[in-house]
């Protein structure tokens, strides 16, 4: 049987994936299925495996769609004659790694203190 915060914790994890999607292509949606995303860490009491997910699911999306989007024009650049030249995209790299890794913490806080209790 899955515990409650284990239910909470993949639901917000499709939450932030689905809105990390959404954030990069249509931004407004994709900022309100984050914000639902983030209703049960306000009003749950596993509001810490909550943000865990989402943040987990939003910061590997961003860092698999942006490093996938950089591989492919690093990979159009290898062609003789083409070009292909894209922002600076080291910032969101940054803001992606830090979601996952605050995401990762905090799941990890969470499984460490259930099997304590």
């Amino acid at each position: 049987m899955i515990r409650p915060a284990a239910r909470v914790w993949i639901a917000c994890l499709l939450a932030g994936a689905s809105g990390g999607v959404l954030t990069l292509v249509l931004p407004p949606l994709g900022l309100l299925l984050v914000a639902a995303g983030a209703l049960p860490a306000v009003v749950s009491d596993t509001r810490y495996a909550a943000l865990g997910g989402l943040l987990t699911g939003l910061g590997a999306t961003w860092l698999v769609l942006i490093g996938a989007a950089n591989a492919r024009c690093e990979s159009f650049n290898s062609l003789p004659g083409q070009e292909c030249v894209g922002p600076d995209l080291g910032p969101w790299l940054t803001i992606g790694g830090a979601m996952l890794a605050a995401g990762v913490l905090l799941s990890v806080g969470v499984l460490v203190r259930g099997r304590r209790s």
